[in-house]
């Protein structure tokens, strides 16, 4: 089913969304539906896309028993010298093919390689193949090397009836390693052997011939599923049915290998990166603990989150030999009684510190890095006295630092069973980088910050945000103090804490982005409850984007539909939308840009018209600087109005003018005084900055003084005073 969230008939009583909701309650997680909720009206567009959807989804379905197919690269592991990846290909054509093509019936196979990434098709060849009757057909494709970072994926498809059927995905892992790179690639084949949670092995005593044969996989490529390594039914138990298989895979997997350590490869200072396991991990190298993350020293897990925590570790040079083989020996541990499992991403190296530094260590990005602040609430939260240090991720536009402009804020919230470490592994620097440089949304400053894996962003933890982090936040980096130029976002609890949390904060934030969101454990945060209470105009003082996979394993599609049913009844625009998709990073990241553009388009912006509201006056007597705002009464109509609702504490905020004096001489500029917490009000419309002029200032050289104000995202200069040579 398909319906156009704009149109009136969709949510019409026993309608296409109530329906749609109840599918995904009785079927949650089930591919026998497909329900869909696309932005938009129904018109001939709308319909020739849902016409199409539906034939290619039953050309997909009628063809998944009658054709299947293998891919087997000659090698996992390429380097950058080599022109061409080479691999086998077994189509095997079932007997349900002859009720299409009796005669049989022209097709073409793909060898494609994609980044793993972006999905961006790098390289592609197609050969022709008839398949006259049912059986095996083997041939042997190639397509060009052109990797872009360390791995890359080689797609089998078959274009057969006007459709193209992917039939396996096998990553091939590039190796850049040249004389003297200080590098050690381990990337590519490794031994696998996965025992859950009924035994484990002596992961330091391991040698080759007990690993010789186990399955060969390549880590790094995804989460466990079933078909990896040995995983399969037999070990793994699931009591809900297939679609529940993944989320029981638990327990311990083995990873083993062999490497060789060049005489003349420069390691100062080894670091060995693993990357990211889910959800911990132990190393050993030669049969000596090398370093663990989210395992105690018994290799038990020790209750920290760290499946999105970049694993690398500090190695002792003496535990590797050089000019000979060294084996390597990585445990993975699965929380129960949920997750997917694996180590799931790169990169795996040994590199020296410098190399490290150069390539791998996040911590050296100036624009997207790590903080701390101290919380009382967190602190409360936990059960403990005094304050908690609480960690967050920032990330700054390219030109903060040169710039004077102050910026619109996201607080991007964590999910379930997660820790702000987690949009890392997404990508969320990059994306933010693509989508201002194209113009899709301005710059943002975004924070990430840290709580409980099962904090539902809710008492405590919403205080620590709304009390303690927008404030902390505001104080140290020139963001715009206004509701209107804060937005919240999220994914699953986060995308509820999203919600909740700048609903029940009109004061602090007035847009929000919800993916996936656990809106129905939200208690009296819940927005479908929130929104059924309040008046149409408190609901559109936000902007809201929300959207869910009609396979998500929680049914959260269902809250999501009431939210845009109500959200219709009271005529308040959004945007939402139930697409193809599951519980999982993979369903929202193609609809991050569209959220943060859609959100921010409904957001405040700045309107250049105001800046001639403001005016300012300086003057200088005696080495003292006094400098004055003034705003013309029209500056009222940029002021802020909350409706009134119960959340609503002050409907008349004032109006946030940070100010700043500057000296000029010659070339320098020195600022002297800034005063961030300046504000107009309905009953005061100016305010002022006082200083001493600073002794580095020469008075007999004459200088400038530059008066300030920050009018949202715009910096105005109001006034200047020229003070001529002594």
């Amino acid at each position: 089913m398909d319906a156009p969230a704009e149109d009136a008939w969709t949510d019409q009583p026993g309608g296409t969304d109530d329906l749609g909701a109840m599918m995904i309650g009785f079927g949650t997680g089930s591919a026998n539906h497909e329900f869909t909720v696309r932005p938009g009206g129904f018109d001939e567009s709308f319909l020739a896309e849902s016409a199409g959807r539906v034939l290619d989804r039953l050309t997909r379905y009628m063809l998944a028993e009658a054709v299947k197919g293998s891919l087997t690269p000659d090698r996992t592991s390429v380097t950058d010298a080599d022109e061409q990846i080479t691999a086998a290909a077994r189509i095997i054509a079932g007997e349900d093919l002859a009720v299409f093509a009796p005669q049989g019936i022209g097709t073409a196979v793909c060898l494609a390689v994609n980044d793993p990434v972006t999905g961006e098709c790098l390289s592609r060849t197609e050969t022709d193949l008839r398949i006259s009757m049912p059986g095996m057909y083997d041939l042997s494709l190639s397509a060009g090397n052109a990797i872009p970072g360390e791995k890359a994926d080689c797609v089998l498809s078959l274009r057969i009836l006007g459709t193209e059927v992917v039939l396996d995905t096998v990553p091939v892992f590039c190796l850049r390693q040249e004389a003297g790179s200080g590098e050690i690639s381990l990337a590519g084949d490794w031994h696998f052997r996965y025992l859950g949670t009924k035994a484990r092995l002596d992961a330091a005593s391991l040698t080759q011939a007990d690993f010789a044969d186990w399955s060969l996989v390549q880590p790094g490529r995804g989460n466990w599923t079933r078909g990896y390594g040995n995983i399969s039914d037999e070990n793994v138990t699931s009591g809900y049915g297939p679609d529940y298989f993944d989320f029981f895979i638990t327990g311990s997997g083995y990873y083993a290998r062999t490497f060789t350590v060049p005489d003349d490869l420069d390691l100062t200072d080894p670091v060995l990166c693993i990357g990211y396991a889910d959800d911990r991990c132990e190393v050993f190298v030669n049969g000596v603990r090398a370093g663990a993350t989210g395992l105690d020293d018994a290799g038990r897990p020790n209750g920290e989150t760290t499946w999105a925590v970049f694993s690398h570790f500090d190695l002792d040079p003496a535990l590797l030999r050089r000019g000979e083989e060294n084996l390597i020996v990585v445990r993975v541990w699965n929380d129960t009684p949920y997750g997917l499992g694996g180590w799931y991403e790169g990169p795996a190296c040994i590199c020296s510190r410098e190399v490290f530094e150069k390539r791998y260590d996040q911590s050296a990005d100036p624009r997207f890095f790590e903080e701390t602040f101290e919380s009382a609430y967190a602190a409360s939260a936990k059960g403990e006295k005094g304050m908690a240090e609480v960690p967050y991720l920032i990330y700054l536009p390219e030109g903060y630092e040169d710039s004077d402009r102050s910026y619109p804020t996201v607080y991007l919230l964590h999910q379930f069973n997660s820790d702000y470490t987690s949009y890392r592994n997404d990508g969320i620097r990059e994306m933010l980088d693509q989508g201002i440089a194209s113009g899709l949304y301005d710059p943002v400053v975004v924070v990430m910050p840290d709580s409980d894996e099962d904090s539902w962003w809710r008492g405590d933890w919403e205080k620590m945000i709304t009390e303690e982090l927008v404030p902390h936040i505001d104080s140290r980096y020139r963001t715009v103090r206004d509701s209107r130029w804060r937005m919240t976002a999220g994914c699953s609890m986060g995308g509820q804490g999203a919600y909740g949390i700048a609903m029940c904060n009109p004061g602090c934030f007035s847009g929000a982005v919800s993916f996936y969101g656990a809106f129905s454990y939200g208690g009296s945060s819940n927005p479908v409850l929130i929104a059924s209470a309040e008046s149409a105009e408190y609901m559109d003082y936000f902007s809201m984007y929300f959207c869910c996979g009609n396979q998500d394993n929680y049914g959260f599609g269902v809250p999501a539909v009431r939210l845009h049913q109500q959200l219709k009844k009271q005529d308040v625009p959004h945007r939402f939308f139930i697409e193809n998709g599951t519980h999982e990073s993979s369903f929202y990241l193609p609809y991050f840009q569209d959220a943060f553009a859609y959100v921010r388009s409904r957001m405040m912006h700045s309107d250049p018209e105001a800046d001639s509201l403001l005016h300012g006056s300086v003057v200088c007597e005696n080495g003292r600087i006094r400098a004055v705002l003034t705003a013309d009464p029209d500056i009222a109509q940029y002021m802020n109005r909350i409706p009134d609702s119960s959340y609503t504490r002050e409907s008349s905020p004032p109006l946030s003018v940070p100010l700043t004096l500057e000296i000029r001489q010659e070339n320098e500029k020195t600022v002297v005084c800034t005063d961030r917490e300046a504000v107009l009000s309905q009953g005061s419309l100016t305010a002022a900055l006082e200083a001493d002029l600073p002794d580095t200032v020469d008075p007999d050289r004459g200088y400038t003084v530059v008066f300030r104000a920050d009018l949202f995202d715009r910096t105005i200069v109001v006034a200047e005073l020229e003070h001529a040579p002594q």
